[in-house]
């Protein structure tokens, strides 16, 4: 997928930085303290303080994106004889920040999310 297909999602200013670097799609920032001012900006498109907030409408995105949904066909055909790998940032992402990394509990809410 072309970077311009896609959305990053990010709540770090270098992580917003490289998403409009790399020519995202789409770059939301997620709030962790303070106010969005310094995601908006830094490039994000878009900035929420929860992962449930995340809403995308035509008006928020530079171009129309495919849904992966309708695409699942295609999707199992260019994966056919490869590994997939998705990569997320666990701790103060989708999980409260904590002292020690291996503490970080994923909450029910975000489970079902």
């Amino acid at each position: 997928m072309e970077p311009e297909n896609a959305i990053a999602v990010e709540d770090a200013i270098s992580g917003v930085k490289a998403g409009k670097a790399g020519q995202f799609g789409l770059v939301v920032g997620v709030v962790r303290d303070g106010g969005g001012d310094a995601l908006r900006h830094h490039g994000a498109d878009v900035v929420v303080r929860d992962l449930r907030d995340i809403s995308v409408t035509p008006e928020k995105t530079t171009q129309s994106l495919p849904s992966a949904l309708e695409q699942i066909g295609s999707i199992e055909n260019r994966l056919r004889d490869r590994q997939l790998a998705l990569f997320t940032d666990y701790d103060g992402t989708l999980t409260p920040i904590v002292q020690r990394p291996e503490a970080a509990t994923l909450s029910q809410d975000m489970r079902s999310l």
